[in-house]
């Protein structure tokens, strides 16, 4: 799954690493640019930033030679994307997430991602994050901040650091705690 594809080039890659391996790419997106940017994340980050329409997204699939057929878009503003969830998930039979790539750049769309990731998210699922570095490092603003949160609400889950792939991008193995084994206090 991947949240934020901008003209498809990460789904590309993705495609032709994992397509003996995996069945099914999510391609979430609102299609026409960033939204919810706060206003310590503008001097980065600006909503309509990013915009590639549906139909250039899957031209440039096709150009690449991905079997298009295996990719499946989910469309609409990441901050409503709770209010559908359960519809999506319905709709597309998603019942669990092995690698989500959240690419959508600022705090609120990729804290909806996560929370829209939390029942899907098993142990050994993969998290990679493509602006987690971004914002001078700042545990208090975008995809940092997230991440941060979505680990104090949802306790149940570690994620530990697998790699930096990138200056700004940072992979995780999600670890969850079983039920049993778990505690509030």
């Amino acid at each position: 799954m991947e949240f934020g594809g901008y003209v498809g080039s990460t789904m590309s890659a993705a495609y032709y690493s994992l397509k003996n391996v995996i069945r099914n790419f999510y391609a979430f997106d609102s299609f026409c640019g960033l939204i919810g940017t706060q206003e310590n994340e503008k001097e980065i980050f600006g909503d309509g930033q990013y915009s590639c329409n549906e139909k250039s997204y899957y031209h440039n699939l096709a150009f690449a030679d991905v079997d298009t057929s295996r990719i499946h878009s989910v469309a609409g503003d990441f901050l409503a994307l709770n209010e559908n969830a359960k519809s999506i998930k319905e709709k597309n039979g998603m019942e669990y997430c092995a690698i989500a790539h959240i690419d959508c750049d600022i705090f609120l769309p990729a804290y909806e991602c996560l929370k829209f990731l939390e029942p899907l998210l098993k142990q050994g699922s993969f998290l990679l994050m493509d602006d987690y570095n971004a914002m001078y490092c700042d545990n208090n603003a975008g995809l940092r901040k997230a991440l941060r949160l979505f680990s104090a609400k949802y306790p149940a889950f570690q994620f530990e650091l697998h790699q930096f792939y990138g200056p700004h991008q940072a992979s995780f193995i999600v670890h969850k705690i079983a039920k049993k084994y778990f505690f509030r206090r």
